[in-house]
Parts: C-alpha cells; structure tokens; sequence
C-alpha cells in the first residue's frame, strides 16, 4: 500500500493495490481493522471486524467482479466513533467498492 490508494466514507477506509496477474488464478486479499483508539474492548473490535468478514463474504462476487484481469489486495478499517449494524457497514462497503471501480 505504499501509493496510498485509498478510498473512504463517514464509516469505511478502503486501502487498495493491484498487480497484474499473468496467471489464471486470480487471488483477491482481505484484511479489517477495528482502531483500538476508537473501541478500547476486544469483544467490540472483534464484533466489527465480524460485520466487516460477512459483508465481503457476502458480496464478494459482485465486489471482486470489475477486477477480473488483476489480482487485488483490500485493507478494510471501519474508521466510525459508534457501534455499526450490518446493514450500514454492508451500504458503506458497496459504495466504496463502486468508487474503485471508477
């Protein structure tokens, strides 16, 4: 991530590099971040980077979709004060997600 590509809303902060990949495999890479400045109990970061994991699991088709000639690399850091739901971390990712494809 040395190129600070980045994209970001009230909620999320998308870190993101690709490389062309000459091989048939594409290999998409995920990680999530809860700061523990913002959330200083375990269970809540764990609760957070949970939400994070099933909403990319859930959508990773449709997320990954554009990216089909590179192999991409996705640090995902919820970035907000307060507790999210899913649905709002879910709507966060789907936008950014459209950003990038831009």
């Amino acid at each position: 991530f040395r190129r600070k590509s980045f994209v970001q809303n009230e909620y999320l902060r998308i870190f993101f590099h690709f490389e062309s990949d000459k091989s048939s495999v594409q290999i998409h890479q995920f990680a999530f971040a809860a700061p523990k400045r913002l959330f200083s109990n375990a269970t809540e970061r764990n609760y957070i980077k949970r939400l994070l994991r099933e909403a990319v699991r859930k959508n990773k088709s449709e997320l990954i979709a554009p990216f089909t000639n590179k192999t991409g690399s996705f640090f995902i850091s919820y970035v907000h004060k307060e507790k999210p739901n899913f649905m709002i971390i879910e709507n966060s990712l789907l936008t950014l997600f459209n950003k990038i494809k831009k």
